[in-house]
């Protein structure tokens, strides 16, 4: 399975990432807790984050698999 790119907004991106990381924060051995940890803890800010890329904000694949599914 590729990588699903979606473009979104600063917004968007920042209130789908607050969704990823609450439901990855009760699957602490899961690599998506950890992915969202670190983002968090070595980015902090959303600028900083992973979902920032040098195009938008589309470069976090759990948010983007978020907002590709519930866009389907």
């Amino acid at each position: 399975m590729g990588a699903v790119v979606v473009m979104v907004s600063r917004e968007a991106a920042v209130v789908t990432c607050e969704q990823v990381r609450k439901a990855n924060a009760r699957r602490v051995f899961s690599v998506g807790h950890w992915q969202c940890w670190g983002c968090m803890r070595f980015g902090g800010e959303p600028e900083k984050r992973c979902m920032r890329s040098p195009d938008g904000w589309d470069a976090c694949p759990q948010v983007n698999r978020e907002i590709a599914a519930r866009d389907r």
